[in-house]
């Protein structure tokens, strides 16, 4: 019984020493993210904290893009000749597809 206590109090010291290497290696991170962070131009930490990082500028213009698109291809659909609807309806669903996908 004494020694199955101590196996116990064992895998819990163990447990424990995980614990708190995780979470000194996590603070360690969080340390290194910042001081990087810090090491940034003003311009750059503006932007990140007000516009976000590159991919969601990015993902922001590709939906600006793709609603230009789409309507581009809504007015070429009212103006076009009656030989050239069925293309230009197909570029119409083809640029709504790809809004849906942004």
């Amino acid at each position: 019984a004494a020694a199955r206590a101590a196996a116990a109090r064992v895998r819990v010291a163990a447990a424990e020493a995980v614990a708190r290497a995780a979470a000194e290696e996590e603070a360690a991170q969080l340390e290194r993210r910042l001081v990087r962070a810090a090491g940034r131009p003003a311009w750059q930490r503006w932007r990140v904290r007000h516009l976000g990082t590159d991919q969601q500028v990015g993902s922001a213009l590709l939906v600006v893009g793709s609603v230009a698109y789409s309507g581009y291809c809504a007015l070429a659909v009212q103006l076009a000749a009656t030989e050239d609807l069925p293309s230009t309806q197909l570029y119409l669903v083809s640029s709504l597809l790809w809004l849906l996908g942004t």
